[in-house]
């Protein structure tokens, strides 16, 4: 019964063995099974010896344990040669043939079970190899790996080339793909999963990214059933994600353009009116089609034809940002997602360039081909409620270009198109109005309420229209900001100020301050650059620091980036002075007050129109001025019309004031009358 129950072990221990083999390493499985069933007929035999005292009191137990121990037959023989010499002890003699019987038959079975390991042991390495994977054994206490040379030659790496360390084989992973493959091993760390299964990509020797398929299970734990070692597999999979890409690239993308194919445009689509629908965002679809292609590829050859769409797409793609969509729907139609809309202006402009980018030559090996691009646009949410709709309702306004003569775009709805034709038509004219010199700069006075005479000006944009006449800023400036016009504009006003700052300094003998206003697109376009072009221009012209204001918003603070501060810090240093305009009317703290370096707040028109009627604005007035003067600041109050405005800004202690009372925006010539007439406005207050 006992040789049955220790088989019984032997056939237990060797079934888990087995069941093991698909993850534990080719250089462990026989070493551990040999241990294993050599422990267990040590444990055999030594229950034998205890069964019978005689034996252990005798010099026969060293003998047979050492025989065991060597499992060497000459050695028993030699020690039954001694025991027949004492024939006495015949009972003695009786057990250990007895022993020796039993010793040589579980060696027998040793070697039985060794050579079915081998045989096993080659099976599996045939089948790891034709798998082509390869073998770790983590220990989790002491942050060691064993790795199967597989495992670093699948990397490219020579067996010595890649020690032991846990982390040296991390440091391999993909830094991207690490944090997933740590989750997952922790999930079965923490005893969430019985194994994990992840795929991840791993640095090759020579630089390269390697995609593998990692498999693991717990092999062992502590008293307390917490894991202290990992066993699993490795296998490449660099062909079969190369596979896949292929197959994602042919189902979402056209294999001509390499754009999104109608496909992946359209779940693109629902994915962003999904998220116009989280956030209260807008979007714009642009539906392209090119004007005279079917002339062109059946004059010249669907290769050629093949060719020129080619080109038309890069030059599409060229005009949108990263995060916007553009793709071919077939044939020689492509659309376009803009996402995250700040005002139709953008949508325009990017049309406006996709026209012009489209009907620029195509110079083709058979000679040189001219097309165009006829755009519909519709908005969502504005013009639609779903994809559907909104895909006809670009469809429609397509149309309605090309029945207007093709090589523009139009919008759904007509409203829509109108006000866009209308901006268009005025950012060409306020192009041409840059380059050809229309501007002219107006000067409010800017009076000191204490002495009553001017001592600032502020330089305000007017438009000298060929056709229109004077347009005021309110109506061009917006729309400079949105087509980017800003920036030469107010370069030409800034050189303007800073001309008249320096005239009035000679022609009077006195400083008169100007004041520019400065847009936030300036401070973020090209900005730093800026600073520095018209601080070199101040020293150029000789004009102190001092004689100039920069007029900035509040919103512009409340956004400010560290590009942004620097710019100030940098006006501050060079003896610049800042001012805040419309104060009162957006988000500014005090925490912004004394974070930048500002000089003056000009307290908006809205608080002092009301002065004299409502005790609430002249409280908010008084508010803002004993505010400012504890900061160390000055006050400008804007918009000031009467007489009675004027004597209550001056009892609540204000320092200047503009206004209509005082004088409106005035030609050079005008405001140089009043400066050459002493400058004075009023009696002092």
């Amino acid at each position: 019964m006992a040789r049955k129950r220790e088989s019984q072990r032997i056939t237990l221990i060797g079934g888990v063995l087995l069941a093991a083999l698909t993850l534990v390493s080719g250089f462990a499985v026989y070493a551990v099974m040999q241990r294993q069933l050599e422990a267990v007929l040590v444990n055999s035999l030594q229950s034998s010896l205890h069964s019978d005292r005689r034996l252990f009191e005798t010099e026969i137990r060293g003998s047979v344990v050492n025989a065991l121990t060597v499992s060497t037959r000459p050695f028993v023989i030699q020690n039954l040669a001694r025991l027949r010499e004492a024939p006495e002890d015949a009972s003695a003699a009786h057990s250990l043939q007895r022993l020796v019987r039993r010793l040589v038959k579980s060696q027998q079975q040793t070697a039985e079970a060794n050579a079915r390991l081998r045989d096993l042991e080659e099976r599996w390495r045939f089948a790891l190899d034709s798998a082509g994977a390869g073998v770790w054994d983590l220990d989790l206490s002491a942050g060691k790996i064993l790795l199967s040379v597989r495992c670093k030659h699948m990397l490219g790496y020579e067996e010595h080339e890649i020690g032991t360390s846990a982390e040296e084989w991390q440091a391999l992973v993909h830094r991207d793909d690490a944090p997933a493959l740590i989750a997952a091993c922790q999930r079965l760390v923490d005893g969430e999963v019985q194994s994990f299964t992840h795929e991840h990509r791993k640095r090759c020797k020579d630089g390269s990214w390697k995609w593998v398929q990692a498999r693991g299970m717990v092999a062992a734990r502590d008293e307390n059933g917490a894991p202290t070692r990992l066993i699993g597999t490795y296998i490449d999979i660099s062909e079969r994600k190369r596979a896949e890409e292929i197959i994602q690239q042919q189902a979402n993308f056209d294999p001509l353009t390499k754009l999104p194919n109608r496909r992946l445009f359209l779940d693109r689509l629902d994915q962003q009116i999904a998220k116009c629908q989280r956030t209260g965002a807008a979007l714009a679809l642009l539906l392209i089609d090119l004007d005279e292609f079917k002339e062109v590829n059946d004059t010249l050859g669907h290769d050629v034809g093949d060719v020129l769409l080619q080109e038309a797409a890069r030059r599409i793609s060229g005009c949108i940002r990263d995060t916007d969509t553009v793709a071919r729907l077939g044939g020689d139609e492509f659309t376009v997602i803009l996402s995250d809309l700040t005002g139709k202006a953008h949508v325009e402009e990017i049309a406006q360039k996709l026209i012009s980018r489209v009907a620029e030559p195509y110079y083709l090996r058979e000679g040189v081909a001219h097309i165009s691009a006829s755009i519909g646009i519709t908005l969502y949410p504005g013009d639609a409620e779903d994809m559907g709709e909104l895909m006809k309702h670009a469809d429609q306004a397509m149309y309605s270009a090309k029945r207007l003569g093709r090589n523009r775009f139009c919008y759904f709805t007509h409203a829509l198109q109108e006000a866009a034709q209308k901006r268009l038509r005025l950012s060409r004219e306020l192009r041409q109005a840059v380059n050809q010199g229309q501007f002219e700069a107006h000067f409010q006075p800017i009076v000191e309420l204490a002495s009553g005479r001017i001592q600032k000006a502020e330089a305000l944009l007017r438009w000298q229209h060929p056709e229109r006449g004077l347009v005021g800023p309110e109506e061009f400036i917006p729309l400079a900001e949105d087509t980017g016009l800003i920036e030469g504009v107010g370069d030409w006003v800034f050189r303007e100020a800073v001309r008249r700052a320096r005239v009035w300094r000679d022609r009077f003998g006195t400083d008169i301050q100007v004041s520019v206003n400065m847009s936030p697109v300036q401070f973020r376009s090209e900005g730093a650059e800026r600073v520095e072009s018209w601080l070199y221009h101040l020293e150029e012209m000789g004009v102190r620091g001092e004689q100039i204001v920069i007029e900035i918003t509040e919103n512009l603070l409340l956004h400010a980036h560290d590009g942004v501060t620097r710019q100030l810090f940098r006006f501050r240093d060079a003896g610049v002075q800042i001012a805040i305009d419309d104060f009162g009317t957006g988000y500014c703290t005090l925490s912004y007050l004394k974070q930048f370096p500002i000089d003056y707040l000009k307290i908006d028109r809205s608080f002092v129109r009301n002065l004299e009627n409502d005790p609430n604005d002249v409280a908010l007035s008084k508010a803002i001025i004993v505010m400012a003067h504890e900061l160390g600041l000055k006050v400008i109050a804007e918009g000031v019309e009467s007489e009675e405005q004027r004597r209550l800004l001056s009892e609540a202690g204000c320092d200047f004031a503009q206004g209509y009372l005082f004088a409106r925006a005035l030609p050079v010539e005008d405001f140089e009358n009043l400066l050459s007439e002493g400058g004075r406005m009023s009696a002092p207050g």
